[in-house]
């Protein structure tokens, strides 16, 4: 298994598929373009890679370094349909060494508390819970 930065068109187009309703259920963001994507990823301290085994695409993962410091927050999200088969678990690893070649010194990330799944990935991979803060938001009409 590898990863490769975002790079061209499709590889926009392929971010944006991920973002469908079978593999955004615990996501911030249900559905987004290829547009916004590449937008998200030419931000500065922003960085997005696909992941891949050979020449087939699992899903992709974004790092941002937060503030300059040597902390980054991450997102990961697999195609549901190779959900469940340890892509998540290895895609982990990748995630960590590009990190690391980033100057990268401490992981964060925002999980779900409903998503068992990914907590139980996360724990396996010795993430520890931060803080018991919850997210609220309202809508104004």
């Amino acid at each position: 298994m590898k990863c490769r930065i975002v790079r061209n068109q499709d590889d926009y187009k392929y971010v944006s598929s991920l973002y469908n309703p079978k593999n955004t259920k615990f996501l911030l963001f249900k559905k987004m373009t290829a547009k916004k994507i590449e937008k998200m990823a030419n931000k500065n301290f922003r960085y997005m890679y696909i992941v891949e085994l050979g020449n087939k695409k699992l899903g992709s993962f974004s790092l941002r370094r937060m503030s300059g410091k040597k902390e980054f927050s991450f997102g990961m999200v697999i195609d549901y349909s190779k959900q469940g088969l340890g892509y998540g678990q290895k895609a982990l690893g990748l995630i960590e060494r590009e990190a690391k070649k980033l100057g990268c010194k401490k992981l964060i990330l925002e999980v779900d508390a409903k998503n068992l799944p990914a907590i139980h990935i996360y724990k396996k991979a010795r993430f520890k819970l931060k803080s018991n803060m919850i997210a609220m938001c309202k809508s104004i009409k």
